[in-house]
């Protein structure tokens, strides 16, 4: 009786267990302005009621009213839920702003190149403007400037850019619970994005302008609603677990370390039990 395959056969469970998490694996810090819960991009002085009025009160778990009606970059009227087939990134921004909804775009421009997942099939971005004067020419505009900016293949389709009246605007940010208001000629407002299933619940927020490509293969995996195997998604929820406080996913060093060990020493155990048997029974099958 061959006994090591016992052996083998738990290295080879860990070393899978391992390696799938390492593949998803990317630097786990996030940068400083990701952690920050309450971004405002206004310098003008708030009053306490005004910086109560700005924030986001995550509604994870809700769903945005896919109901709602924009106009796209071209134009056309559209409905939210013709552009959201299957996991989507909302931007709440404003397109005339060139400080901090400029840097959010950028942001995220630089991070999707890096996901491996496929842009208008397997996951969209919709930039929305929560400033009803803005008009679809100023919305076109500002989708050429990012696209241009990737310096790589994205199709069109897979970042909308749209504006709409102030009714259909609050609805949907009301749904998320963003909260902003317009002071002067700018609006105070949180730097914030929402992730979202095809049916328009809320999966995942995501704070800052610096986006991890790790952080959005994650949060499009974990708002496709099963298109992914389950036993893979499993995997990543066992090996990854959401930080509230940093607002990233981080690599559970200690959890999965800690099935290593004992994965390892539970197989050399029976190792050793097994081996110990079957010396035992050697010497009364040979006498």
């Amino acid at each position: 009786m061959n006994l090591y395959p016992v052996w083998i056969k738990s290295l080879a469970v860990v070393s899978l267990l391992s390696i799938i998490c390492l593949l998803f694996l990317s630097p786990c810090r996030a940068s400083d302005d990701a952690s920050v819960h309450d971004h405002r991009h206004s310098v003008l002085p708030l009053t306490p009621e005004e910086g109560a009025a700005v924030g986001v009160t995550e509604h994870l778990g809700a769903k945005i009213p896919l109901d709602v009606s924009f106009r796209d970059e071209t134009g056309q009227p559209v409905r939210l839920g013709d552009l959201v087939t299957g996991p989507t990134i909302i931007l709440p921004v404003y397109y005339r702003c060139t400080n901090i909804c400029n840097f959010l775009q950028q942001g995220l421009a630089a991070a999707l190149p890096a996901v491996k997942q496929k842009p208008g099939e397997e996951y969209r971005v919709i930039s929305v403007s929560f400033d009803e004067t803005e008009t679809p020419e100023l919305a076109a505009r500002y989708k050429k400037t990012y696209l241009t900016s990737m310096n790589a293949p994205f199709p069109e389709q897979g970042w909308r850019f749209l504006t709409g009246d102030a009714a259909n605007i609050r609805r949907m940010t009301d749904a998320a619970g963003y909260r902003f208001f317009r002071k002067g000629r700018d609006f105070v407002h949180p730097v914030a994005s929402f992730i979202i299933t095809g049916d328009g619940t809320i999966v995942r927020y995501l704070y800052g302008t610096t986006f991890l490509p790790k952080d959005l293969t994650l949060a499009f995996i974990e708002a496709r609603e099963g298109k992914v195997g389950t036993t893979i998604r499993k995997v990543v929820g066992y090996c990854f677990t959401f930080d509230p406080v940093g607002k990233t996913y981080v690599f559970n060093l200690l959890r999965v370390s800690a099935t290593v060990v004992i994965l390892s020493a539970g197989g050399f155990l029976a190792f050793l039990i097994l081996t110990g048997a079957k010396r035992r029974r050697r010497p009364s099958g040979e006498s």
